[in-house]
């Protein structure tokens, strides 16, 4: 009776081609669920749900489980808008948080055009104070504070005041808002208190929020032009992993035979203890999710 062939092994995963757009590239990143997907759309011109458009979610779990890449022009510019997963989804969401940072980690080094800008996109009125340490994790220690950021608040459909409501919440008392802001570490080149929704639509044709969104559009928009960086930046490779991440000695032991051991040594990659410490500390990562963001970053670095 012949032997049943043997399976061939499985290629090994290739690395992701570099990316090369053209065009001025935006990362638009934040919490679950605070809305990434529907700003995208709005910057789009395009119904959340329509084709062409970035998919977006009704809950905090997420939705966007990779990047995604979205052409538009703003005032006579190209520009490239990458919608990412969610951080801080935990146990409870779609995307865990060590995922998120990686898929965030390996647009940067491939985006072979460089970043001009960041869009940081938080839920509010209420703001929570994750919103500190995903600013820290993604603006100040992956981006070594190099891209320029705009903070887009969102949930202010049914904000007091209408418009004026929605564009003084950050002056109202004395500055109050702002400033419980900025105590969390987060000073971007400016602020944007906005709604990312049109809401239910009414029997003409037009929807309960029309007003407040194309508001909120408009003044997106016109912000982007002047915030981007004019030269993109890009991640430098050598200096950047000496930031980051270090070669480190990993031992094996293996029993040859059963009857002696055998050590066997490799140099691996990995996150630099003071980095370590920021990312528990400042970003509220655990050891398992630091271990398994050493993982997946390496596929980068080898």
């Amino acid at each position: 009776m012949g032997q049943k062939p043997s399976t061939p092994p499985s290629p090994p995963p290739r690395r992701p081609q570099p990316i090369r757009t053209g065009k001025h590239n935006i990362i638009v990143f934040g919490q679950a669920g605070a809305g990434k997907s529907s700003v995208v759309n709005m910057l789009l011109g395009l119904r959340d749900g329509s084709p062409g458009s970035a998919r977006t979610s009704n809950n905090a779990g997420g939705c966007t489980l990779d990047y995604d890449g979205f052409d538009v022009e703003i005032d006579g510019s190209r520009y490239k808008l990458w919608d990412t997963a969610g951080l801080n989804e935990g146990e409870s969401g779609n995307v865990p948080n060590s995922t998120a940072i990686a898929q965030l980690y390996h647009l940067l080094c491939d985006l072979k055009d460089g970043v001009s800008l960041l869009i940081f996109v938080v839920r509010g009125p209420r703001v929570v104070d994750s919103v500190g340490s995903n600013w820290k994790l993604f603006h100040e220690i992956i981006c070594q504070s190099q891209v320029p950021a705009l903070v887009a608040i969102t949930g202010f459909e049914m904000q007091d005041g209408g418009i004026d409501g929605v564009n003084q919440w950050l002056t109202r008392n004395d500055g109050e808002n702002r400033r419980n802001l900025e105590q969390y570490g987060v000073e971007p080149v400016d602020f944007i208190c906005m709604t990312a929704t049109r809401g239910p639509e009414l029997g003409d044709g037009s929807c309960v929020f029309d007003r407040l969104y194309n508001d909120s559009q408009s003044r997106l928009r016109d912000l982007i032009p002047s915030a981007s960086l004019s030269q993109p930046w890009c991640v430098p490779p050598v200096e950047w992993f000496k930031k980051i991440i270090k070669k480190d000695i990993e031992t094996r032991t293996f029993l040859w035979f059963w009857t002696r051991e055998v050590e066997i040594k490799r140099e691996i990659y990995v996150i630099r203890e003071e980095v370590k410490e920021q990312l528990q500390m400042q970003c509220g990562l655990s050891d398992g999710d630091i271990k398994i963001l050493e993982t997946r970053m390496r596929r980068s670095a080898d």
